[in-house]
């Protein structure tokens, strides 16, 4: 087992993690990405850590959106870079993944980001704007937070005329996103996770329409 866990990890957002966590800690991407790790507590403490980074991540290079500073939920979004950039932030991430979570973990990360970028390199826009992660904490679901962490992002996207996607291991999610505007275009078997995603994509919807 793996227990290559930096005790030297710097939380950014701890509440909004913490909010993450309980919202998605049973997502099969976090599941297959955690496997290698010994113990419950390991686990949780590893995917608190990813998910803070996340959002620190997209401060730097995506957007981040928290509604009014509400510690119960947040839209993760990744935007169209140049390539040094994109570089960068691979880099970034494979060493945070390795150092904080172990070499074990980061290859099956690698696996899966390979598997899924390939599935959309033909059919997402180069200029999309990419919904990665969004949680709501349980207690605050179905109160229409988690529709006001998209659509806080989709006005500007809109402004912008630019496209968005998301993927989702959760069929259940599908009709929230759709009510979005958000349409399914695939449907894909994930063989590192042994489970099924989908793709949804959402065009701009200009303001003279809207």
């Amino acid at each position: 087992m793996n227990k290559e866990i930096s005790p030297g990890y710097v939380f950014k957002y701890a509440a909004l993690a913490e909010s993450l966590y309980n919202s998605l800690s049973d997502d099969p991407f976090y599941i297959a990405l955690l496997k290698p790790l010994a113990g419950e507590a390991a686990k949780k403490t590893a995917l608190l850590k990813y998910l803070d980074y996340s959002m620190q991540e997209a401060t730097q290079y995506g957007r981040l959106f928290i509604p009014d500073g509400d510690p119960n939920g947040v839209s993760i979004w990744a935007r169209p870079m140049d390539e040094s950039a994109e570089t960068a932030k691979k880099l970034a991430k494979k060493s945070f993944i390795r150092q904080n979570i172990g070499k074990h973990s980061l290859h099956i990360y690698d696996l899966i980001n390979a598997f899924m970028a390939d599935k959309v390199q033909q059919s997402i826009p180069d200029d999309a704007w990419y919904l990665s992660i969004l949680g709501v904490n349980p207690a605050r679901q179905g109160q229409g937070l988690g529709s006001a962490l998209v659509r806080g992002v989709l006005q500007d996207t809109d402004r912008l005329m630019k496209p968005t996607y998301l993927e989702t291991f959760n069929p259940k999610s599908l009709p929230f996103y759709q009510r979005l505007g958000y349409e399914i275009i695939a449907k894909v078997d994930e063989p590192n996770t042994n489970a099924s995603y989908w793709v949804l994509m959402r065009k701009p919807v200009s303001s003279l329409l809207a």
